[in-house]
């Protein structure tokens, strides 16, 4: 992203392309690398190959740029184009370039899910444990970007540092490969496909929905982070702090749910009822989270009544930022992480095309992402405002989540009909107050 601004001179082309070729890069490295992963590839020599091939373009990424930027500038002065014509050239030529290291990413998830899921009945457990694990580390990578490494070490040094860490991890999986081939235990060999259900069409249609349902979780998701972000910049402020620091909350609460539901999943009788309920509480807890958003100090005034001469006023602002920016997004981040291992789980039908129901699952999730940030950001906002955008996504969110439970044959007809009268009127009620309560007055000012 900081390099991208230096090619674009405007921050808003270069989200754009890094938001459109990371998404879709995820998505078709979860895709392809999970299809590939199931026709026999050793998972290990796969991975270690990903993560080197990551590591190698976090190195190559300066140089590329700088090619780049030479080449917009020759075509500029060759062809006299228009800015908007150069933009979009820049875009296609980094976007091309992005993709490549973000396909790679995307791929890794399942490849290797593939090599820990070793029993049918633990892959739920298998799935959100990793899920988690991944999620958590990008906690850590964005804080330490976005406080730390950049500060301490500059842009392009902090890229290389994330690219030797990714070449040790190459080199540390490529030895465990080697060993465990020469090992005469070896890695075990994969159970013989078993339904996860008796009733194949049950189960069929059941990762049917479930994959349509995580492909609308992820475009909620996404969408109300966008519109989250919305409105705590004002509460907080335009800087690269802020933004890492919501997107910080935003991942720390899906790896929080992801650890969560990894425990219990296993042991879960009507998985699509369970991931209907998830749903659900996402559309009410987001809507609940609309208060705090309307009654937060803006940062602005709350820095006036602070000591300037207190060596820890950057810490406490920091730690102010980020504590209201996790009561508003915690709980249904929370939720949200929940999703993917559930879906995972209904969707593997078998231990044996476990990369394939993954790459599957990860890429329709990803899709769904890219498509709801671009509509909250270029539509809802524009057209809804901020309030009434939060109260649309979670009204989606909620009737994914009541087609889910109506629709779940494990589940009995009476306690679906009491689930969904109940959950859906509550979130009528909750939306109608809501709205009858006005528009958010966001502002950076407190009179």
């Amino acid at each position: 992203m900081r390099m991208l601004t230096l090619v674009f001179g405007a921050t808003a082309f270069a989200t754009s392309t890094i938001l459109a070729s990371f998404f879709a890069g995820l998505a078709l490295g979860g895709f392809s690398f999970g299809k590939l992963i199931d026709r026999g590839a050793r998972p290990l020599f796969v991975y270690a190959l990903l993560e080197a091939g990551i590591g190698a373009f976090a190195f190559l990424m300066p140089l590329l740029f700088s090619g780049l930027d030479d080449l917009y500038v020759l075509i500029s002065q060759r062809f006299g184009v228009s800015f908007y014509q150069l933009s979009l050239f820049r875009f296609a030529l980094s976007f091309a370039v992005l993709l490549i290291p973000a396909t790679l990413m995307g791929g890794t998830l399942p490849v290797i899910v593939k090599f820990f899921a070793d029993r049918q009945e633990k892959i739920g457990f298998r799935i959100g444990q990793l899920y988690a694990m991944n999620t958590f580390g990008a906690v850590v990578g964005t804080l330490s970007a976005g406080f730390f490494l950049i500060l301490w070490l500059g842009v392009r040094e902090a890229a290389y540092l994330a690219g030797a860490l990714n070449l040790l991890i190459a080199g540390a999986v490529f030895i465990l490969d080697l060993r465990a081939r020469r090992s005469s235990e070896g890695i075990k060999p994969v159970e013989p496909r078993r339904q996860l259900v008796p009733d194949a069409a049950v189960s069929s249609r059941a990762a049917r929905m479930a994959l349509w349902a995580i492909g609308l979780s992820g475009f909620c998701a996404l969408a109300l982070e966008v519109l989250w972000t919305r409105a705590l910049v004002f509460f907080l402020d335009n800087s690269t702090h802020a933004f890492t620091t919501i997107l910080t909350a935003f991942l720390l609460g899906i790896a929080l749910g992801s650890a969560l539901i990894a425990r219990f999943i296993d042991t879960r009788k009507r998985l699509l009822y369970w991931l209907g309920a998830v749903e659900v509480l996402i559309g009410i807890f987001a809507i609940l989270a609309i208060p705090i958003l309307s009654s937060s100090t803006p940062v602005i005034q709350t820095m006036a009544r602070m000591n300037p001469a207190d060596p820890m006023l950057p810490w406490k602002w920091m730690g102010m930022r980020f504590v209201t920016t996790l009561g508003v997004m915690l709980l249904p981040t929370v939720l949200i992480g929940m999703t993917f291992p559930i879906v995972g789980k209904i969707y593997t039908r078998t231990i044996d095309t476990v990369g394939t129901a993954l790459g599957r699952v990860y890429a329709v999730n990803t899709l769904g992402g890219v498509f709801g940030s671009a509509v909250a950001g270029f539509a809802l906002v524009p057209l809804l405002g901020v309030q009434a955008s939060v109260i649309a996504v979670s009204a989606l969110n909620t009737c994914i989540g009541i087609a889910l439970i109506l629709f779940d044959p494990a589940t009995a007809r009476r306690a679906r009909i009491v689930t969904v009268a109940g959950s859906g009127g509550l979130f009528l009620v909750l939306g109608a107050f809501f709205l009858r309560e006005g528009a958010l007055d966001l502002t950076s000012y407190t009179e």
